[in-house]
C-alpha cells in the first residue's frame, strides 16, 4: 500500500521482531484502510453466527456452542471428530466474525473475545520440548490458518481498537512465531496441497502487513514455493488437481480463486486455469450432481451450479491422460475410471477402480473418506485394494511402495458409435516390477465389460472387487453369476467371462464386516461407516480374465469371451458376447481403435 512507512527486517530475536511489528502497526495506524478478510479456508457465514459470537458462542464443527477460556484444544475436543479438532485449531470458528457484513464498530466489539481465545491457545500450545500436546497444535495447515487470522486481527484492531497493549504484544509474538514455523523448510510439504496453503498464509500475512520490511522475504519465499508446488500438484493443461480426489479439486480451485484476488497468481494465468479446472470438474460430476466418492471424497459433495449445468450438457468419452482419469457420460449413465499414483497425498490403492451410475443412481462406487487418522483400522481398510472396485494381489497396498508414485495409468481410450473403451494400467500392482492392465468396454445403459491381465504365480491370490451402492444386494448363483437387486427387483447381473482358464476359483459377497479383515463398508461421511455389498472374484494365478455387468437384462450371462493380450504397445483383444458381432480393440499410438466384424 503506497504511503505506508516500512519498519524493521527479519533480524534479531522473535521478541525484538514482534516489538518491531507493533511499532510498525502503530506508526502506520492512521493510514490503514478497511480490509476484507481472506482466509485459508472458504468462509460461509451462516445466519445468526455473528450474533451468537456476541454471546461467546461459535460454530465448532456443525454445532454452535460456547467457547470460553480455558478451551479444550485437544485431539478430540467436545467429542468432535478428528476433522472437528482440526478446524477448531485452525480458528475456523472465527471466520464469520472476520467475514460477516457488519459495521466496523460491531466487528471491533468482538476483537477482545477473539484475542482472549488466541491468548488461551498460545498459553496452552507452546512449541518445543516436550512436543505439542496434540497433533493439530503445531501442524502446517492449522498454523497457516492461524497466521492469517493473527495478522488480520492485529491490523484491524490497530485500525479500530478493541485490544489492549498486552494482548497485542502476545498476538504479535505469536504471529512472528507462526511465520517462522511456516518459513522453515522442515515444516513445509513440498508437492502437497498443505505446502500451497502454507505459502498462501505467508503471502496473505505479508500482504496484510506490507509496512513490515521482513514480510518482503515472507512474500518472496511464498511465491517461489507456491509456483513450484502448484506445478507439482495440478496438471495445468488439463486443469486437474493431482491428489486423487475430486473433492480436493474443488478445495484447490476455490483456494486459487481466493488467493488470486490478492495477486498470488497473475490474472492472465489464474482465470484460464480456473476455467480448465471447472471443465474438468464438470466431467467429474455424476448424473445426480455430486462428485463420486473417489479417494478422500465424501458423499454429497456438490460443485457449483454452473459446473453442474456443464456436466448435464456433456456427453461421450473424456480422458485426462496425464492426470489419470477417464469418464463416459450419456444421460443418466456415467462411468468414472481412476488410474493414477502421483504422490501419497490422499492416495488410496484404487488404481484401475471405477464408479458406475445408471438411471441417475449409483450402482458401483468407492469406499469414500473414513477420516485422517492414518493408523486407524478404518483408514487402513479404506486405502486398501479391498475397499475399491479394482484388482489386488495378496492384499498388497501399493501406496506404501518405496519406489513412489508412477504417475498416470491411463494408457489410451477410444470410441465406436455407442461403445467406449478405456485401457489403464497399474505398474505397482505388486512389490516387484509387475504391471496389471485393465480394459473397460462400456455401452451406457447396456453393459460394462472389465478385462484384466497380469502375471501372478499359482500361489498368489488375485482378487477383483466390485463395491455396490449401499442399498443394493447381491446373490451368487450356482453358475458363478451374480444377481444385483434393489428393493427386491433385479437391476443388474454380473457374470465372469466364459473361458475356462480365466474363470475365478470363487465368487463371493460380503457386507458390513467391521471385524478384521474389514470389508463391505462404505464411508459416505468421515468416521460414519455404512454397510455395503462387495462382490469378490478370487483366483490363484494370473492371466487374462474378465466379467460383464449387464445393465439392461439383454446380455446373456456367461457368454462373453476374449482372446489376445493387453500388454505392451501392441495390445489388442477380440471380444465376443457383447452384441451380435465380435468387437476388436487395438492400441494404436495414444488411442484405442475399435471395430466390429
Amino acid at each position: 500500500m503506497l504511503g505506508l512507512g516500512r519498519v524493521s527486517k527479519r533480524e534479531g530475536s522473535q521478541e525484538s521482531r514482534s516489538a518491531a511489528l507493533l511499532e510498525a502497526l502503530d506508526e502506520n495506524a492512521a493510514q490503514l484502510e478497511p480490509r476484507a478478510f481472506v482466509g485459508i479456508h472458504a468462509s460461509h457465514v451462516r445466519e445468526g453466527d455473528f450474533e451468537a459470537a456476541r454471546e461467546g458462542r461459535f460454530r465448532v464443527g456443525g454445532e454452535v456452542r460456547p467457547l470460553r477460556r480455558p478451551v479444550d484444544w485437544s485431539q478430540r475436543p467436545y467429542e468432535e471428530s478428528d476433522e472437528g479438532a482440526f478446524m477448531l485449531n485452525c480458528f475456523f470458528f472465527a471466520d464469520p466474525v472476520m467475514a460477516a457484513d457488519v459495521s466496523d464498530d460491531d466487528r471491533a466489539s468482538l476483537f477482545p473475545s477473539l484475542a482472549a481465545l488466541f491468548q488461551d491457545w498460545i498459553e496452552q500450545n507452546p512449541q518445543g520440548t516436550p512436543p505439542s500436546p496434540h497433533k493439530y497444535a503445531w501442524y502446517d495447515h492449522s498454523a497457516a490458518a492461524r497466521l492469517v487470522h493473527l495478522t488480520h486481527l492485529l491490523r484491524e484492531s490497530t485500525r479500530l481498537g478493541g485490544i489492549d497493549q498486552a494482548q497485542r504484544a502476545t498476538l504479535a509474538a505469536s504471529a512472528i512465531e507462526h511465520a517462522d514455523y511456516l518459513l522453515a523448510d522442515e515444516n513445509y510439504e513440498h508437492g502437497h496441497n498443505h505446502g500451497m496453503f502454507s505459502d498462501a498464509a505467508l503471502y496473505l500475512a505479508a500482504d496484510t502487513l506490507p509496512f513490515l520490511a521482513e514480510t518482503d522475504e515472507w512474500s518472496a519465499i511464498a511465491q517461489e514455493r507456491f509456483r513450484e508446488t502448484l506445478e507439482q500438484t495440478v496438471e495445468i493443461d488439463e486443469g486437474v488437481h493431482l491428489e486423487h480426489s475430486p473433492f480436493y479439486q474443488l478445495v484447490i480451485r476455490g483456494a486459487l480463486e481466493r488467493f488470486g484476488t490478492r495477486g498470488l497468481l497473475p490474472d492472465s494465468e489464474l482465470q484460464p486455469l480456473l476455467d480448465r479446472m471447472d471443465e474438468a470438474t464438470a466431467w467429474m460430476t455424476a448424473p445426480d450432481g455430486t462428485l463420486p466418492t473417489i479417494g478422500d471424497t465424501s458423499a454429497g459433495v456438490e460443485p457449483t451450479r454452473a459446473v453442474q449445468a456443464a456436466a448435464a450438457g456433456s456427453a461421450g468419452l473424456r480422458a485426462f491422460p496425464r492426470s489419470g482419469y477417464a469418464m463416459v457420460r450419456e444421460g443418466g449413465s456415467y462411468l468414472f475410471v481412476t488410474a493414477a499414483f502421483h504422490s501419497t497425498a490422499h492416495k488410496h490403492a484404487d488404481d484401475l477402480s471405477f464408479c458406475l451410475y445408471e438411471n441417475d443412481r449409483l450402482l458401483a462406487g468407492d469406499s469414500g473418506n473414513p477420516g485422517y487418522d492414518y493408523e486407524s483400522a478404518a483408514r487402513q481398510f479404506c486405502v486398501s485394494p479391498a475397499a475399491h472396485s479394482g484388482i489386488g494381489v495378496d492384499d498388497y497396498t501399493w501406496i506404501a511402495d518405496p519406489r513412489g508414485g508412477a504417475g498416470s495409468g491411463v494408457v489410451a481410450s477410444g470410441s465406436l458409435d455407442d461403445t467406449h473403451a478405456i485401457l489403464t494400467e497399474n505398474p505397482r500392482i505388486a512389490p516387484d516390477n509387475r504391471t496389471a492392465r485393465r480394459l473397460f468396454i462400456y455401452r451406457p445403459g447396456r453393459s460394462l465389460a472389465v478385462i484384466d491381465e497380469l502375471w501372478a504365480t499359482e500361489e498368489e491370490l488375485v482378487e477383483r472387487s466390485l463395491q455396490l451402492a449401499p442399498e443394493l444386494s447381491a446373490t451368487v448363483l450356482a453358475t458363478g453369476a451374480v444377481e444385483v437387486g434393489r428393493d427386491g427387483r433385479q437391476v443388474a447381473s454380473l457374470a465372469p467371462f466364459a473361458e475356462e482358464e480365466g474363470a475365478p476359483d470363487s465368487v463371493s459377497v460380503l457386507r458390513g464386516r467391521t471385524s478384521p479383515p474389514m470389508g463391505g463398508l462404505y464411508f459416505p461421511q468421515v468416521e460414519q461407516p455404512e454397510a455395503c455389498t462387495t462382490v469378490v472374484l478370487s483366483r490363484y494365478g494370473g492371466g487374462m480374465f474378465g466379467y460383464v455387468l449387464s445393465l439392461d437384462g439383454e446380455e446373456e450371462p456367461g457368454t462373453a469371451w476374449a482372446q489376445g493380450s493387453l500388454a505392451g504397445r501392441s495390445a489388442g483383444v477380440e471380444i465376443t458376447g457383447l452384441g451380435d458381432e465380435t468387437l476388436s480393440v487395438a492400441l494404436s499410438g495414444e488411442a484405442l481403435e475399435l471395430s466390429r466384424d
